[in-house]
């Protein structure tokens, strides 16, 4: 089984539409997975049978809220509401169901009330677990998936209590363990699980976490550092660390030009640029921008020709870069990467004029 989200990754896709090309005279049942707003270029063709996934209507989600209650029967009343306020959605009717049951222990029958949303019901299951929340916001902040380690690097909570919660969490249905501790790893049930522990971290304990996490994988995690800088770009994005950022973003773009994945390269350049930008202007900001747009102008051009206007632009950026710095004739060479020849002719004397003469067609 294959999913394909609404923003997928070009090169995945790629690989899932000559998947779909080869199979379709072999002996193969691909099942491919997709919300609605997804555009597959296979659809419609001879071999391919769409199928609609519909919601559920009200007799099917009354029984999936009483499948989950189990022995503990709920109110008529109660399980309609349930099912109207869930709209047919699976995840949304087991959800709302089990945070009616963790609130039924709590509060007497004739008073419960059923969350009025989806993130409501998520946000009211965490609060009830008590300590295990702040495990579930570590996680959260870490990505849909982590590892055992990372966590108990980061969670600064004794082996006693971080399995306690991680159980919990567990026992809830909020999270899945695969393999066992301590080579385990956690996954978020749904994503939207992981968004609603996230969303309940204010925003400087939310920096301060992901800054810890850039720290933690640079110095306990090398490997997974020096293998997926695009993951430590996103913490460092989220801990404004604007400099670090452009520095992995850059990376991510060469590691990916390198692999000949050059739609993720221009992606994680372009991001480089806008984090680069963001620190204060200087020549060191300067040189990196001309550097990172050396290696952005092949990416351009590998995808959309010499002639493409936004290969033009990342030129005439360059060019201005270029003058910005009123350098030597070390600064031809990053410019040659684009493929054309510099000449730069400056008046060092007199920086108030200079004569540049840019890009000869090789």
């Amino acid at each position: 089984m294959s999913s394909a989200p609404a923003q997928h990754k070009p090169t995945s896709l790629e690989v899932l539409n000559r998947a779909v090309d080869k199979v379709k005279n072999l002996p193969v049942l691909l099942i491919v997975t997709f919300r609605p707003e997804f555009i597959a270029s296979w659809t419609g063709q001879r071999r391919v049978t769409n199928l609609v996934l519909n919601r559920l209507g009200e007799h099917e989600a009354d029984e999936i809220v009483a499948r989950i209650a189990g022995n503990r029967p709920l109110p008529p009343d109660l399980r309609a509401q349930i099912v109207k306020r869930t709209d047919g959605i699976p995840l949304f009717v087991e959800e709302m169901t089990k945070a009616v049951l963790e609130a039924q222990s709590e509060v007497a029958l004739p008073a419960l009330m059923v969350p009025g949303s989806l993130h409501g019901s998520l946000m009211a299951r965490l609060d009830r677990l008590g300590s295990a929340k702040e495990v579930a916001q570590i996680g959260a902040a870490i990505g849909r998936e982590f590892s055992d380690a990372l966590l108990t690097a980061l969670a600064r909570k004794s082996e006693a209590e971080l399995g306690s919660a991680l159980d919990a969490l567990i026992t809830a249905g909020l999270l899945v363990r695969q393999g066992v501790p301590p080579h385990s790893t956690y996954l978020f049930k749904h994503a939207l699980v992981q968004d609603a522990a996230y969303g309940t971290l204010l925003r400087e304990p939310r920096r301060a976490l992901h800054g810890r996490i850039v720290e933690t994988l640079e110095n306990q995690f090398p490997e997974i550092a020096k293998n997926q800088p695009e993951l430590l770009a996103q913490h460092c994005d989220a801990a404004e660390w604007s400099e670090k950022a452009a520095l992995y973003w850059r990376t991510a773009g060469e590691q990916a030009a390198h692999r000949g994945a050059n739609v993720e390269a221009i992606e994680h350049f372009r991001r480089a640029l806008l984090r680069n930008a963001q620190r204060s202007e200087n020549t060191n900001r300067l040189r990196t921008e001309l550097a990172i747009l050396s290696q952005l102008g092949p990416a351009l051009m590998s995808i959309h020709g010499w002639a493409a206007p936004a290969v033009g632009e990342v030129l005439e950026r360059a060019t201005n870069v270029a003058r910005q710095l009123e350098a030597s004739r070390d600064l031809a060479s990053p410019l040659r990467a684009f493929g054309f020849s510099a000449t730069l002719e400056v008046n060092l004397t007199n920086r108030t004029k200079s004569r540049t003469n840019y890009f000869g067609l090789l």
